[in-house]
């Protein structure tokens, strides 16, 4: 379980980084005198993890080449601490496994 959390966050947080410059891009172009930055929270609204054939990986199991997460969020605009109450846009996230190697505390990642 806690190998999936960590793999949630790095997840959570490369989408967040490909996805926010393309929202300053989208406000710029609207209007390049007023240029701002917006800062989205993000909320997963669903995640799957399985083999290429579609069955699903248990938490206990190590992924393996070929594996593929699939993920959506719903993104409010503004933090996690104060943000908007409904969504305004929604990410949908796959990514497949193209390598399995030995992290520093021996488990395979």
């Amino acid at each position: 379980m806690r190998a999936r959390r960590t793999l949630s966050l790095i997840v959570s947080a490369a989408l967040a980084g490909a996805l926010l410059p393309a929202a300053e891009n989208a406000s710029a172009a609207t209007s390049r005198a007023a240029r701002s930055t917006l800062t989205y929270y993000f909320k997963a609204t669903s995640d799957s993890f399985t083999t290429p054939s579609g069955k699903p990986v248990s938490n206990s199991q190590q992924p393996a080449r070929g594996d593929i997460l699939f993920a959506t969020y719903d993104m409010y605009l503004g933090a996690k601490a104060h943000h908007a109450s409904t969504s305004t846009a929604t990410a949908f996230l796959y990514c497949t496994v193209t390598k399995v190697t030995k992290s520093a505390g021996g488990r395979e990642v």
